[in-house]
């Protein structure tokens, strides 16, 4: 699947805002936090996705497959 240009666009701007906010934070002071909180972290993130992913599923099941394989084109 090839990106339109306005989803290339907001993909540079979202990694341009992580960059600047890393550096303004201080990449040590962020790295630092991240370590501290370890591996609870990345539990909180799985026991996260989980909703997310169920949500996604039951959507699914309550939209029409049409709705959701042939969106209309947003302009």
């Amino acid at each position: 699947m090839i990106m339109k240009t306005g989803a290339r666009i907001t993909l540079m701007a979202g990694i341009a805002g992580l960059i600047g906010l890393l550096v303004w934070q201080g990449v040590g002071d962020v790295a630092g936090v991240l370590v501290t909180a370890g591996w609870g972290l990345l539990v909180v993130t799985v026991f996260h996705l989980l909703p997310m992913l169920t949500s996604t599923l039951g959507w699914r099941l309550l939209l029409p497959p049409a709705w959701w394989w042939k969106r209309p084109s947003p302009r």
